[in-house]
Order: structure tokens, then C-alpha cells, then sequence
């Protein structure tokens, strides 16, 4: 022990006694160490972190499937749920949730909460107990009962400053009176959104009872003892295949699929890994840079090693030396990286990556510290090794020679240095390639047309109490005011509404089967689906959605007459190819027969990068649905608008509260979030691996050319041209790169295919991106070798040959 203290006191001297040196290595280290940790702080608290339940891999996600329609992973009914529970016997037990939305009451400003209604059982199985107070129980599932909440910690901190005696209290909820049973702990989050404040239990309302084809809940279950994956798959589906015989007409052609519930989220942020992986190499080409600088030092250290072989000392003692020299740096190394890691992760959060479970827990805590000090020591191992073998073992014969360290030295390593170079441009066009398929898919995405405007256009979303708004009429009514009193607003150009707008994930927004009068009806289960929406009459204008033909919807389409729709071009061309669909009539549950008036231009409506399907328009005189999305068209900065917008809703309904007022242009931007962050990220790392591999090349030239220097004024003694040692010393540099560039392009090709789930609209081997990086790396390896050849044509030849 005392022995290696002392080398590693050592080692730190000789650190001391290098400034330069010492601070070039640390900064190389602190980067490639600093950004894997900022990236790992991601990935633990996302994918390494365990989530807060008992026995997380007993959790399963069950989902409802209709291949047939495309729907891999659908909700389920509530119905439907219940039968799984009861019949399955490979589950412990089941709970249903859904996402829901409460207006806080009987306060100054109503305020809208983000919510869960779940099975009463959802703690019970997810094994969780609260922090303060209770959680449900069975009884509080029975309708009339249902009346408790629990709430998160932060929104019990929040809205009531942690008070420990808040159990027992009232929230009045749509003018209800809701009990508090319970606080949960700080670390408790359900699914994934950390915006939800409420936990409520659901009573299954008689509609959803018997509506098996309203899909509209969630369901998890826990395993029961002994029983597998595949045991509790092979029992849904004849639980399953038993209920489409019995209830044909919404069962029909539904199975059930059935994962685990961590491996759904690994599924989901496969990205993050990717990012790992790619920063990886970021590091590796960090301890490459290091290891060329050690191995320069080591040629200067050549003669000193080569007296203390003589003296005696050994090999292994030599590498055991020259390998704590390297993780002195590494430890310095690591240190700085922690402080850089806690500014990266900072950056990576205002980076804003859209949804990700997990992403409010993104911090440096014990998992990241241990990562951070197991990755200094695996980097001083690979940036020492081949310097410490490389200078352990020196040609005494030579390397005692007067003068012959400044003379053969340059051919001492030169091997493993140009080695080192090759790797780090082969590593560096790996990652550039990378982030340039992710910019060029990424600007592809952004030069999609949406088909709808997002110029100017205010978002919001109001939902309606059921406990007060007890029919359509009232709902009709409070829609029918409020578009009215905002299209009167001072800088409101028009105004709409729609259940579902584009991108807004707050609105109502689902899909309905579908018949066609004149065609085969379909069996039950195989009718083809298309997306709902009940829109105001104006709302089609706001949103620049055109009509092609027929007529657009009125005030005159209303309750006691015909029911009409409209369907969007998709449905059109799919369904009546070559004919007119305006006069004929479509079936859906909602409403039974409706005629077609009208076709309108298709909208990427989930998604820039989403597939057109198809789409009905009904009016909201003929039916509602308790909810709608606010859409007004400003004439100046919609942002300025919100406020009276949230006035007028208020002025018809004090206790109503209003959800995520939004511009149209904001969620586009969101809706492409996820895209834009691995793109920035890539390609940040890509970019710092350029400039580290470029100053590779520069060290190893310059180191070369200073090595050469006797060689050169012989050159130039004997008649070599300035532009002859020139192109030399760029030659010898661009062989480096180019052999460097030819490894990295076909490894390139293999590892983009990894990359193939975040690209749009571009291949994987696109020819653009595989021509262009290799050229933009040889450029600036033309300009990193350009500058000490510059300074090889200086060399003066007399004294050049005297200084040896």
C-alpha cells in the first residue's frame, strides 16, 4: 500500500511540474467523462432507476388489440376489464385508470388539476402505501362512495404548505365535496406524468358498463405466483376469444396483448440509450487524444526510463508508474467532469425533450456519482495502456545513445499515435454522420405542411362538469356563448372549437367504426375506424382547413333535422373511389346514419411525422360530448389574448377553469420535441468529437513536425522547396485522416441502422450525409495539418543541422 501511495504521489508531481500538459489531458478528460455523466444522469433516472412499486417486474400492461384495424395497443372498455379481472386466474390482481381532468371550486380562481381515476385498488396492487393518511378501499370503488382523493406530494405541499393535518379536510371538485384520505410520498409517481396532482376512485358509471366498445381506460395487473408472461398471455386470449363470441358487435376481431411494464418504458426511450452509446465514443476519443499526449511525453521521458531499466528497475513496476500518471489525470479528470456534468445536465433539462417519464428526477445522485468514478478509472486504464506499454519497454542500446532520443524518437510510438489518430477520426465520422441523418430528417419534419394554419391561433381547452351540465342543451349553450363573446374580442379575427384540434393531446379526442350505406356491411369487430370530431361551424375557417367540395357544416345543421357530416379527402378517396361521396350516408355508434355534405383537405393531425387517416366532422348542434378545445385567430401575438379569453370563460362559469392556453405554432413545436432534443444532443457530441479528433491530428502532426525538425533542415539543405515539405507534412496528415475516414464511413453504415426509429423521410445510408461528413472532416483535417506544416517551412537549415 505504501508503495502505491507513493507512485501516486509521484505521479502527481510529475503533473505539477507540466502545467501545460496536465491541463490540456484534464480538459480533454473532463469533456469526453463530463457529458457521458450528464447523459448517464438521464438514462438512471429514466431506464436504471427502479420505479417506486413493489416487485416493478411483476407489473404487466395489458392492452386491447385489433390488428386487423391496425390498433396494436389500445385502451380497454370498462367492461371488458372487469371480465379479465374476474375470470383471470395467472393475475394477482387488476386495476383500471384514466387519464382525467377536475376543476378546483370554491376558490377565488377556479384552477384546473391534473388527475387519475383509478380502480380503488391501484395502490393495493401497485404496492404503495401513503405517506400521510390512507389510501383507498374496496368500498370507495361503489358508486356514491367514490367521493375521496388522494394527493400527490408536491401538490399537497403546494396548495396547502405541507400541513399534517390536511387529512380529513375538504377539496371541492366540480362543486363537490371531496374528502382527503391521503398524501403520497415524494418519490411516488403514476403512470409517468408528473403533473398529476389527484388520484380519485372511479365507480364505473352504467354507460361504461355496458359501452364494451368505448375504450376508454388503461389496465395494469400484477402477476400472481408462479405464473409467467406467457401463461398469463395464453389465458387473455381465451378470455378474450370468449368475449367476441358473446358480445360480437364490439368484441369482434379484439384480442389482448399483454408486456412488461418496465420494458414498455425501455421500448419507449430506446433513444436515451442511443445517446449514451453515442457520447460514448465521445470519450473514446477523449482517452485517445490523452493516450497521444502521454505517448509524446513518454518519447521525451525515453532516455529517463531507459536509465532507470538500466538501474534496475522493472517492467511491470515502469507500467505500474506510467499507469498512475494516468489515472491521477483521469481522478482530476473526473472531478472537473462532475462540475461540468452538474452544467450539462442543467442544459440537457432546458433542452425540453417533450414527455419522458421520469425526467423531473434527472439529477447527480449516488448511481451517478459511482458511474462518474468507475468511468475515471476505466479511462485512465484505456488511455494509459498503450503508453505505459509502449514506454516500458525502450531500446536501452538506442535510448542511451547521446542525442539519439531527439533523433529516432520520432519514429518511437509513431505507430501507435497514428493508430490513435486513425480511431479517433474513424469514431469522429461514426458520430457525424449520425447527427447528420438526424438534422437532415429533422429538416425534412420541419418543412412538412401541416395542411392547417398555425399562424396567430390561441388554444384552450374547457371541459364541462357532468354534476352540472346535465344534458347537451346546457353544453351546447355554454359553446355557442363563449365562441361568441371571444369572436367579439378586441384583436380576434374568428373563433371555433373542436373536440379534438391538432396536437392537443387535452382535447376528446377517439375514433369511431364505420358503414357505409350502399356497401356490404362488415362484420362486427371488422368495420374500418375513423377519427371523431365534433367541431363549432366556424372552426374549420379558423384552422384553414379547406373544403374541397360540397358544403361546409352551418348553424342549420341542428337537433330535428337529419344528421349531416363531413369527411376529410382520406375517407373520401379510400372508401367511395370514383364516386361522389356528398349525398351519401355513413353509419357510426354515435348518431347512427349521418350524410355526407361535405370534403375537406386532409391535416396531420398527431403528428407532422403522422400518417393521413380518415376523419368525420359533425356539428355541435347535433351533439356534444362535454368538452371542447377553444381555437381563436388573432390579429396580433395570440399570447396577448389569453388572459381575456379566460376572463370570458369565467364570466360564463365562475367555477370552470381553463386548461393549457396554447398557441397552435407551441404545440407543433412540442409535438416535434423529442426529435429536436436527440437531434441537438447528437449533435453536440458529433461536434465535439470533431474538434477533439481534429486537434488529434494537429497534436500528432505537430508533435511530428518537432521531432522532424533535423530531418527537414537536411531536406532544405539539400535543395526541398518550401511547397515540397508542405505537401509532406499535409500528406502525412491526410493519410491519417483518410485512413480514418475509410474505417469510420463503413462502420458508420452499420451503426446508423440503429437509427432507423428516429429518422424521417431519410435512409440510413442516405448518400448526402455519407458523402458530405467525410468531405467536412478531411477539410478540417486539411486545415489542422496545414498549420504546423506552415511552421515546418520556418525551419532554418543551419540551425537545424546544428541542433543536435
Amino acid at each position: 500500500m505504501n508503495v502505491l501511495r507513493q507512485d501516486l504521489r509521484y505521479a502527481f508531481r510529475k503533473l505539477t511540474r507540466r502545467p501545460g500538459f496536465t491541463a490540456v489531458a484534464v480538459v480533454a478528460l473532463a469533456l469526453g467523462i463530463g457529458a457521458n455523466t450528464s447523459i448517464f444522469s438521464v438514462v438512471n433516472a429514466v431506464l436504471v432507476r427502479p420505479l417506486p412499486f413493489k416487485d416493478p417486474g411483476q407489473l404487466i400492461v395489458i392492452w386491447e388489440t385489433n390488428l386487423e384495424q391496425g390498433r396494436e395497443r389500445d385502451q380497454a372498455s370498462a367492461a371488458n376489464f372487469l371480465d379479465w379481472r374476474d375470470q383471470s386466474r395467472s393475475f394477482e390482481d387488476m386495476f383500471a385508470w384514466a387519464y382525467w381532468s377536475h376543476t378546483l371550486t370554491g376558490v377565488a380562481e377556479p384552477e384546473n388539476i391534473a388527475s387519475i381515476r383509478a380502480s380503488a385498488n391501484i395502490f393495493s396492487v401497485l404496492g404503495v402505501e401513503a405517506a400521510l393518511g390512507r389510501t383507498f378501499v374496496a368500498e370507495e370503488g361503489e358508486a356514491g362512495r367514490e367521493k375521496v382523493v388522494v394527493l400527490s406530494h408536491g401538490y399537497w405541499v403546494r396548495r396547502f404548505g405541507g400541513d399534517p393535518t390536511v387529512v380529513g379536510r375538504t377539496l371541492e371538485l366540480h362543486g363537490e365535496a371531496h374528502s382527503i384520505v391521503g398524501v403520497m410520498p415524494p418519490d411516488f409517481r403514476f403512470p409517468d406524468d408528473e403533473g398529476i396532482e389527484l388520484w380519485l376512485p372511479v365507480a364505473f358509471a352504467p354507460s361504461e358498463l355496458t359501452g364494451r366498445a368505448r375504450r376508454l381506460f388503461n389496465v395494469m395487473g400484477r402477476l400472481a405466483d408462479g405464473a409467467t408472461l406467457d401463461q398469463a398471455q395464453a389465458e387473455l386470449d381465451a378470455i378474450a376469444l370468449g368475449l367476441a363470441e358473446d358480445y360480437g358487435d364490439s368484441n369482434a376481431g379484439w384480442g389482448v396483448t399483454i408486456e412488461r411494464a418496465k420494458d414498455l418504458l425501455q421500448e419507449a426511450n430506446q433513444h436515451l440509450l442511443i445517446l449514451l452509446g453515442a457520447v460514448g465514443f465521445v470519450l473514446l476519443i477523449a482517452c485517445a487524444n490523452v493516450a497521444n499526449l502521454l505517448l509524446a511525453r513518454a518519447a521525451e521521458r525515453e532516455r529517463e526510463i531507459a536509465i532507470r531499466r538500466a538501474l534496475g528497475a522493472g517492467r511491470l513496476s515502469l507500467m505500474r508508474q506510467l499507469l498512475f500518471e494516468s489515472l491521477a489525470l483521469a481522478v482530476l479528470g473526473g472531478g472537473a467532469a462532475l462540475l461540468l456534468s452538474v452544467w450539462g445536465v442543467d442544459l440537457i433539462l432546458a433542452l425540453e425533450p417533450g414527455e419522458i417519464p421520469g425526467w423531473n428526477h434527472v439529477g447527480v445522485d449516488v448511481n451517478v456519482l459511482i458511474f462518474t468514478a468507475m468511468l475515471a478509472v476505466v479511462t485512465a486504464l484505456i488511455a494509459g495502456m498503450v503508453p505505459a506499454l509502449q514506454a516500458s519497454s525502450p531500446d536501452l542500446a538506442e535510448s542511451l545513445k547521446e542525442g539519439s532520443a531527439k533523433f529516432t524518437g520520432a519514429a518511437s510510438g509513431r505507430k501507435a499515435r497514428s493508430a490513435l489518430v486513425v480511431s479517433e477520426v474513424a469514431l469522429a465520422v461514426v458520430l457525424l454522420v449520425g447527427a447528420g441523418l438526424l438534422i437532415r430528417s429533422f429538416s425534412r419534419l420541419l418543412n412538412v405542411d401541416p395542411d392547417y394554419s398555425t399562424d396567430k391561433i390561441l388554444s384552450t381547452s374547457i371541459f364541462l362538469p357532468e354534476t352540472r351540465y346535465t344534458n347537451e342543451t346546457q353544453e351546447h349553450a355554454f359553446f355557442r356563448d363563449l365562441v361568441e363573446r371571444v369572436e367579439n374580442l378586441p384583436g380576434v379575427v374568428a373563433a371555433g372549437a373542436s373536440t379534438a384540434p391538432p396536437m392537443n393531446a387535452v382535447g376528446i379526442d377517439f375514433d369511431l367504426p364505420f358503414d357505409i350505406d350502399g356497401q356490404q356491411p362488415h362484420e362486427p369487430g371488422k368495420a374500418p375506424q375513423a377519427d371523431y370530431r365534433v367541431v363549432t361551424p366556424g372552426y374549420l375557417g379558423v384552422m384553414g382547413i379547406p373544403l374541397l367540395r360540397g358544403r361546409a357544416l352551418t348553424d342549420a345543421d341542428r337537433q330535428g333535422v337529419p344528421r349531416v357530416m363531413m369527411i376529410n379527402e382520406t375517407m373520401a378517396r379510400r372508401f367511395f373511389a370514383g364516386e361522389d361521396p356528398i349525398g351519401r350516408r355513413v353509419r357510426i355508434p354515435i348518431g347512427d346514419w349521418h350524410e355526407v355534405i361535405g370534403v375537406v383537405g386532409n391535416i396531420r393531425h398527431r403528428g407532422l411525422d403522422s400518417e393521413q387517416r380518415p376523419e368525420v366532422y359533425v356539428s355541435y348542434h347535433q351533439k356534444m360530448l362535454g368538452g371542447m378545445v377553444l381555437v381563436a385567430k388573432t390579429a396580433g401575438d395570440p399570447h396577448d389574448l389569453a388572459k381575456p379569453v379566460e376572463r370570458q370563460v369565467f364570466a360564463l362559469d365562475p367555477e370552470l377553469a381553463v386548461t393549457r392556453i396554447t398557441t397552435m405554432a407551441e404545440l407543433v413545436s412540442d409535438s416535434v420535441a423529442k426529435r429536436r432534443f436527440n437531434m441537438l444532443l447528437l449533435g453536440s457530441f458529433a461536434g465535439l468529437a470533431l474538434v477533439l479528433a481534429v486537434i488529434g491530428i494537429y497534436g500528432v502532426i505537430s508533435y511530428t513536425v518537432s521531432r522532424r525538425t533535423r530531418e527537414i533542415g537536411v531536406r532544405m539543405a539539400m535543395g526541398a522547396r518550401r511547397r515540397d515539405v508542405v505537401r509532406m507534412v499535409l500528406l502525412d496528415g491526410l493519410a491519417l485522416a483518410g485512413a480514418g475516414v475509410a474505417i469510420g464511413t463503413v462502420g458508420a453504415f452499420a451503426v446508423t441502422r440503429l437509427l432507423d426509429s428516429l429518422l424521417f423521410e431519410i435512409s440510413p445510408a442516405d448518400p448526402v450525409t455519407f458523402v458530405g461528413v467525410p468531405l467536412v472532416l478531411l477539410a478540417a483535417s486539411l486545415v489542422a495539418c496545414y498549420l504546423p506544416a506552415l511552421r515546418a517551412t520556418r525551419v532554418d537549415p543551419v540551425l537545424a543541422l546544428r541542433y543536435e
